[in-house]
């Protein structure tokens, strides 16, 4: 038996390489391009390219079946919006020995549809932003600003990040950006309280493993992935709202449902994500190993349920992103100085590195070599005027 891991240039990937590594496992590195970051681990026993499936959607489904035919008993593990979705539109395609974790289509489709997700909230009593789906040439009105907008679908070509606006024109030169790609766009109120996520393994509807982190500093900074994080002790209404969520759409494998607390200090849903997370190598790190959990829901091995130990996760390079915009483009509702503070504050948590690991540096030297060639192409092309606003638009991050 053996795990083809895919979006070999996620962190989540390199959290899976790393973990099923460590245990003797055989992993094959699957990505869009020769060299990729879970590609570079000692770790890591064969990569893999394939095309991109944001391009070439159908070609990246034969890629996979073909793939698979060639490996069998592998268990599949997937880390982005895009190929989730994928897998999922061709399961039937696959053969027997591929053993992957996805939940029923419908469960699948609800997920990735923001709208969707926020229908099933509120049939199940699960609190959510004001939010309002908006589609080319519609007018809004009736909206306080700020106001946060999203694409409705998760699964595009390109991922737009969350974007504000604080006013009537920034809206619409936002939604016209993002209605270019996305039939549809999501506008919500802003819940400007701190981020809860929670994270779970589902076995045909029922909850085995959940594990909740609190996000310290994010990227981009007025909300995104987690640059830095801790673990904590699940919240009570936000695990309960999780696992109802996931529960009624009868989830298998991994997910994540991310919540923001309002004024009031209700937890408000933002999202699922079906898939693997970028921060999962906090859970693994706090003892919920979930790659490994993962490895034997999907051979049919019974576990016992992790005990968690406090631990915390720093992305390096996230938070010089973060800090970096944050300087730069401010950050609505806060001043520059206050996130100084905030990322002062954070050194007290440690080294916690995620990718660098002098055991396994070839991660680290990637990322930081490609770090450096995409931040001095973005600071040309700022210099240059070429970049309108300063991280609306980002490139899938782990």
């Amino acid at each position: 038996m053996r795990a083809l891991v895919l979006d070999g240039d996620s962190r989540a990937a390199l959290s899976i390489v790393r973990s099923l590594g460590r245990r003797g496992i055989h992993v094959v590195v699957g990505s869009e391009d020769r060299c990729s970051l879970a590609g570079r681990s000692r770790f890591c026993s064969g990569s893999l390219v394939y095309p991109c499936p944001r391009a070439t959607p159908r070609q990246f489904e034969d890629w996979l079946v073909s793939t698979l035919e060639l490996m069998p008993e592998t268990v599949l593990y997937l880390s982005s919006d895009i190929t989730v979705s994928l897998a999922g539109r061709c399961r039937e395609r696959l053969p027997e020995g591929a053993r992957c974790l996805l939940p029923p289509r419908e469960s699948l489709e609800t997920a990735l549809d923001k709208s969707a997700t926020l229908a099933l909230a509120a049939k199940l009593h699960v609190p959510t932003p004001r939010s309002v789906e908006v589609t080319r040439g519609q007018l809004l009105s009736g909206f306080s600003y700020p106001v946060a907008i999203k694409a409705a679908q998760s699964d595009l070509p390109y991922r737009y990040a969350t974007t504000y606006a604080s006013d009537q024109s920034e809206l619409t030169v936002v939604l016209d950006e993002v209605l270019r790609e996305s039939p549809a766009a999501l506008v919500q109120e802003v819940i400007p309280g701190q981020g809860t996520a929670i994270f779970s393994l589902f076995r045909s509807g029922r909850p085995l493993a959940a594990f909740a982190h609190r996000r310290v500093i994010e990227k981009p900074p007025w909300g995104g992935v987690s640059a830095l994080c801790e673990s904590i002790e699940p919240p009570p209404d936000a695990l309960a709202y999780a696992l109802d969520m996931l529960s009624a759409l009868d989830w298998h494998g991994p997910a994540m449902v991310e919540f923001k607390r309002n004024a009031d200090g209700v937890p408000c849903l933002m999202e699922i994500n079906p898939r693997f997370w970028g921060s999962l190598e906090l859970a693994v790190r706090s003892g919920a190993d979930f790659p490994y959990l993962a490895w034997r829901l999907a051979q049919g091995e019974p576990f016992e349920t992790p005990s968690i130990r406090p631990a915390a996760n720093r992305w390096v390079l996230g938070e010089i992103d973060s800090l970096t915009t944050a300087l730069i483009s401010g950050v609505p509702g806060r001043s520059r100085i206050a996130e100084v503070g905030a990322h002062l504050r954070g050194l007290r948590y440690g080294p916690s590195c995620e990718v660098e690991r002098l055991s396994d540096p070839g991660p680290a030297l990637y990322e930081y070599a490609t770090w450096l060639r995409t931040s001095a192409r973005r600071f040309a092309a700022r210099w240059k005027g070429g970049a309108a606003r300063w991280g609306r638009m980002s490139a899938p991050e782990g």
